[in-house]
Parts: structure tokens; C-alpha cells; sequence
């Protein structure tokens, strides 16, 4: 589900060994007051565009991306759950054995 300012915070990671995308979420959760990365979920911006979305590369910080156009929470969120699962069925989920803490 996208935050209320229905911008999903991304990264491109096309390209990038398994190594550097797990650095890429280390580094994001860096400043969490109680920083812990599970898994992660990849996901190809065909699938984001089929759901009527946009994947808009701002690079701040390097390679960032926002997911955008989502329908807003006051349209229900019976739409957003359905476009998130549409999502989450078209990602790939790579869960940690043991999670990333500081």
C-alpha cells in the first residue's frame, strides 16, 4: 500500500548484484530508529505501468524512484488493496534468513 502522500518510495536496482541491492536497503533504513530489513520485493516497471502507474526517477538519493498515480484513500481503499495485491503478484519476494539490524 502506497503511504498517504501516494508516493511509494522505490529503488532501481536493475542491473545491480544482490549485494548492492541489500546495501541499498541497509542504507535507507540506516536512519530508522529501529532499522530492520526482511526481504525485499523486486518488481519491473511493466508491471507498475499495467496498473496504470508511473515510476518516476528522482534520484534522491541515488537511484530513488517513486511509484505514482495511485487513486486517493478518499476514492476507498478497497482499490488501493486491489492495485497493491496486482503489485505484490507481479513482484518477485526475496525474504532474509535472518534479518538486517544496525
Amino acid at each position: 500500500m502506497p503511504p498517504t502522500d501516494l508516493q511509494l518510495s522505490t529503488f532501481l536496482t536493475t542491473g545491480l548484484a544482490a549485494a548492492s541491492v541489500w546495501n541499498i536497503g541497509r542504507e535507507t533504513l540506516a536512519s530508522h530508529p529501529q532499522p530492520r530489513l526482511y526481504g525485499r520485493a523486486d518488481l519491473g516497471v511493466r508491471a507498475v505501468q499495467t496498473q496504470k502507474l508511473k515510476a518516476l526517477r528522482d534520484d534522491n538519493p541515488d537511484r530513488h524512484v517513486s511509484i505514482v498515480g495511485w487513486p486517493s484513500y478518499s476514492n476507498g481503499k478497497d482499490l488501493l488493496k486491489i492495485i497493491a495485491q496486482e503489485l505484490a503478484r507481479s513482484s518477485r519476494l526475496t525474504l532474509l534468513d535472518m534479518p538486517i539490524s544496525k
